[in-house]
């Protein structure tokens, strides 16, 4: 299958209210290789102010930058539509894969002239009903409904979409993509003073409870992971998982820590609590056992309800005790990263997302990898 994928401008930093997970465009890349594996090309999309040329990443992998010059934000995503759709009178892809809203109207104005089935990505940036119900939230919305499928990272998040309007029938479930040679137990960390050492992973708007947790856990070396690029006080290290990071270095700051906090219920951590689990990582994680797909409650780690502090602080404290347990749920988590996060089984499962856009939207083709044709 002939394959487009569209990227947002910035994947770095906020995008508008969201903020889009980092290194987007790599990870992007990552996807578009593992579906090479298995027999599909793919051209990358992504908006640029200064001409580029091509670059052909594998051989059947290219990115192609769009040259929009300066141009008003508000503007960007009609002309790059009208680019798009230049570049896709010549060449139609076969199925676009969005990711992100501004790359969503693109692909909304430019499909106007080149219909053909598009699957919406969410998982790179806040989902409906984290914000405030702002315009960016409602154009989400507008556009998960108009995708022929829309692909979110949990079950959580995919009954907020379907609350808001989303036929749940077609959203699928796909958790982010863990590179296992990068992110595993056995690689190299940072050597440790003695004590317990502690990361917390927080939503941007909650960082009073985190140093308020941070302040009960005296007798522990604590770590924060950075979401925003901000300095933070009162903690032995900040790390930061926005902007340019190094996955190796990010690798082994995971390796290093005994435990992971991730409060909130924030969707878009996802991605971290992934990498971590991978490294052997357990966690305690507010949130919803019987939604979370990544943290598997008394396995992988600990789930609690959101909203109560204190029992995120219990929960913190017993596993910090119980060396055994700790232990256990460490090597449970790796091998649930291992086989549940892997490039490979999110291509497949990717795969399966497309080929149900093409054979049940409102298009109609042979398989994934055949032509397709408008339904009248």
């Amino acid at each position: 299958m002939h394959l487009a994928m569209v990227v947002d401008a910035d994947t770095t930093t906020s995008s508008g209210p969201g903020l889009m997970l980092p290194d987007t465009s790599d990870r992007v890349a990552a996807l578009a290789g593992a579906l090479a594996e298995r027999g599909h090309s793919t051209c990358i999309y992504t908006p640029t102010e200064a001409p580029a040329k091509p670059k052909r990443l594998l051989p059947d992998v290219t990115l192609r930058p769009i040259p929009l010059g300066e141009v008003n934000a508000d503007r960007e995503p009609a002309q790059f539509g009208d680019r798009l759709a230049d570049e896709w009178r010549r060449r139609p892809p076969e199925l676009t894969h969005v990711f992100g809203p501004r790359a969503g109207m693109a692909v909304a104005a430019a499909r106007r002239d080149a219909p053909m089935p598009v699957v919406q990505d969410t998982r790179f940036d806040m989902p409906p009903g984290a914000g405030d119900g702002t315009a960016w939230t409602r154009l989400e919305l507008a556009l998960g409904r108009a995708a022929d499928r829309l692909v979110v990272s949990d079950t959580r998040e995919a009954s907020t979409y379907a609350a808001q309007g989303v036929s749940r029938t077609a959203i699928d479930i796909v958790p982010y993509a863990v590179d296992l040679k990068v992110f595993n137990p056995e690689g190299p960390a940072p050597e440790r003073a003695g004590e317990p050492r502690v990361g917390l992973l927080f939503d941007p708007a909650d960082v009073d409870e985190m140093l308020a947790l941070r302040s009960h856990l005296s007798d522990a070396e604590v770590m924060v992971l950075d979401t925003v690029g901000e300095p933070i006080e009162g903690v032995d290290e900040v790390v930061s998982v926005c902007g340019d990071v190094d996955p190796q270095r990010l690798a082994e700051r995971l390796r290093s820590l005994d435990l992971l906090v991730v409060g909130a219920a924030w969707a878009s951590a996802g991605a971290v609590c992934e990498e971590a689990m991978a490294c052997g990582v357990p966690l305690v994680v507010a949130g919803d056992a019987d939604t979370d797909e990544a943290v598997l409650d008394g396995v992988t780690g600990t789930v609690v309800q959101p909203g109560r502090p204190r029992q995120l602080l219990d929960a913190v404290r017993q596993l910090l005790r119980d060396d055994v347990r700790r232990t256990a749920y460490g090597i449970a988590a790796a091998d649930r990263a291992a086989s549940c996060f892997t490039l490979l089984r999110v291509a497949r499962d990717m795969e399966n997302s497309y080929g149900t856009a093409v054979r049940v939207g409102r298009y109609s083709g042979r398989a994934v990898t055949g032509s397709y044709a408008r339904r009248g």
